[in-house]
Parts: structure tokens; C-alpha cells; sequence
């Protein structure tokens, strides 16, 4: 009987939760040609200061990433609003 223990920090919605007991399930059961009946799945949450990445708390990296993230946003906007103006220049 195959035992999956998946940490997660907290702030996802049950149904994602769920959905992704659901598809890990599914792959241990395709994987480990057992049938899913057999599978369990365990989900520990926790909160986020009790979590780090490289010396770091949780809150920091999860910033750092949602700035970079809204940077690449921007940037991409920006080569799209170049991209869609008509060239200048004589002809």
C-alpha cells in the first residue's frame, strides 16, 4: 500500500487540495501498477513562518517572487504595446 506524505504550506482552497489528491493518487496508481483503492495520501499544511527556501522565511521568497513575476508582467506589456504600433519612418 503506497503512502504519499505531501508538506504544503497553508492558503490553498480544499478543492485544490482535493484535485491534487486526486492526480497524485492517479499517478502512484499508474506508476506502481497498484490499483487507487490502495493509495493513500497524506496532506500536512503548514503555516508560512514555519516554512524557509535557502535561509530564507517562506513570506520573503513568496514576495520576491510575486515582484519578479509582476515585472516579467510589465515587461512583457510593454514589448507587446512596442510590437503593436505601426513603424515610423519614410517610405
Amino acid at each position: 500500500m503506497p503512502i504519499v506524505h505531501v508538506d504544503l504550506v497553508e492558503g490553498r482552497s480544499p478543492e485544490r487540495v482535493e484535485t491534487m489528491i486526486r492526480a497524485v493518487s492517479q499517478a502512484m496508481a499508474t506508476s506502481l501498477e497498484v490499483p487507487i483503492a490502495n493509495v493513500r495520501v497524506v496532506v500536512n499544511e503548514m503555516a508560512p513562518h514555519q516554512f524557509g527556501v535557502g535561509g530564507r522565511p517562506w513570506a520573503e521568497v513568496a514576495a520576491e517572487r510575486r515582484r519578479q513575476a509582476h515585472e516579467v508582467h510589465e515587461a512583457r506589456e510593454v514589448d507587446e504595446s512596442h510590437e503593436a504600433q505601426p513603424a515610423q519612418g519614410g517610405q
